[in-house]
């Protein structure tokens, strides 16, 4: 090469620049629009809030959670499963595949045991049709491909999973991921909610069946000392009502022979 050569290579070389600069300016402008729509994508997620706002059930609004994560995470079907206790099982609590599309439990599959790791973020199959336990899922037999999965934590722990399913193969990228665990973290409010609920019913039970068992023991100082329950077989009646509810009681007394049975002491059945 000559010093000719040299001014022709710097004359291509400072078009070769200006394309990699427009280039550079494209692809910013590529980013800022991508930034911009998953911070709007990103808003309209939030709105799950005020569809979910006081709900103690998720189930009772989980198709309404679907439709609204559709409009920037596109599925056909979104389902909330939840470990059993032992890990062994699965049970799909909230869903939107049609009832009886999918068992009540199913095992977890030896190749699904990953799940139960606490460290996993997110996982995305392309089409589960080509593994053999995807191929043997309720899901594929109704023509599901890709599957997006994010975990669903209570206070730490990993209870669940959010899924979402496509009849496409290879619809779902990390990008997502991102959107999937910000609709599973609105969801896992509301099954906290739940939780919590539940827990203070079943104290609540507790609590009453306390305060029933404190009434019955209350018979026992009606009967000290009494030497015929129909004595104070009203008596029995009376505070039995309280934590039983009943229009009549008695009491059969099995006849020598085991045959009959004569009644030995009524209240509420006429004649005493």
């Amino acid at each position: 090469y000559t010093n000719a050569d040299a001014v022709i290579g710097r004359r291509i070389a400072d078009h070769v620049a200006l394309t990699l600069s427009h280039q550079r300016l494209a692809e910013q402008s590529l980013k800022a629009a991508s930034l911009e729509e998953r911070a709007a994508n990103l808003k309209m997620l939030d709105s799950l809030l005020d569809a979910i706002t006081g709900v103690i059930d998720i189930r009772e609004v989980f198709s309404r959670v679907s439709e609204i994560a559709s409009r920037v995470l596109p599925h056909d079907a979104m389902g909330l499963p939840i470990f059993t206790d032992d890990g062994e099982h699965v049970i799909p609590y909230a869903t939107t595949f049609p009832d009886g599309t999918l068992p009540q439990i199913t095992p977890l599959p030896e190749s699904q045991r990953f799940l139960l790791n606490e460290q996993w973020e997110s996982h995305i199959v392309d089409d589960i049709q080509l593994h053999p336990d995807g191929r043997a899922t309720a899901f594929a037999r109704i023509g599901m491909h890709s599957l997006l999965r994010v975990p669903i934590r209570l206070n730490g722990k990993l209870v669940g999973m959010l899924a979402f399913f496509s009849k496409q193969i290879g619809s779902y990228t990390q990008d997502d991921a991102i959107l999937a665990k910000r609709i599973a973290s609105h969801v896992a409010l509301v099954v906290s909610h739940q939780r919590l609920g539940d827990e203070s019913q079943r104290r609540a039970a507790f609590q009453e069946r306390q305060a029933n068992l404190e009434v019955l023991d209350g018979l026992l100082k009606t009967l000290t000392g009494v030497l015929d329950i129909r004595q104070v077989f009203d008596r029995v009646s009376q505070i039995s009502q309280r934590v039983l509810a009943h229009d009549a009681v008695a009491i059969g007394e099995v006849m020598p022979g085991g045959e009959t049975i004569r009644m030995y002491a009524s209240q509420g059945l006429g004649g005493g």
